[in-house]
């Protein structure tokens, strides 16, 4: 059975994040993720509810109560158009690269994240729609 190190690990590399980047989304440090992802510590429920939503996975997966890796399997593992998935990473890029404010407070990259995933689920609903 998969530890939550082992799970961990596993749905960031599903997402291709370096454990630098996952650790600037969940707010955590980089010596954490470490311990985590190589079962020297567990993490503390906070840690698990952060890491949690920045792989976009759910806490019982993280623990291990369930297999299903994402909590709406249908939009993330759709396979976008190549086109589509660029724009997505071009986005990414321009939005993290650059200062932007929203309602006078800078963009966290917890925001960037939750815009690309609403694109992203925009997108596909319209392909849905289209076909």
């Amino acid at each position: 059975m998969d530890t939550i190190g082992d799970r961990i690990s596993k749905a960031r590399r599903h997402l291709d994040l370096s454990q630098k980047e996952l650790c600037q989304i969940a707010g955590i440090t980089e010596g954490s993720l470490s311990r985590y992802e190589n079962n020297i510590r567990e993490p503390k429920c906070d840690a698990i509810k952060k890491l949690a939503k920045a792989l976009d996975v759910s806490t019982d997966y993280l623990m291990g109560l369930t297999d299903e890796m994402h909590k709406n399997s249908s939009i993330i593992n759709y396979n976008l158009p190549k086109d589509l998935d660029k724009f997505i990473i071009d986005v990414e890029k321009h939005l993290l690269e650059n200062e932007f404010f929203v309602n006078g407070k800078k963009i966290s990259t917890t925001f960037v994240y939750d815009v690309l995933r609403s694109i992203k689920a925009g997108a596909l609903l319209s392909i849905n729609e289209i076909e």
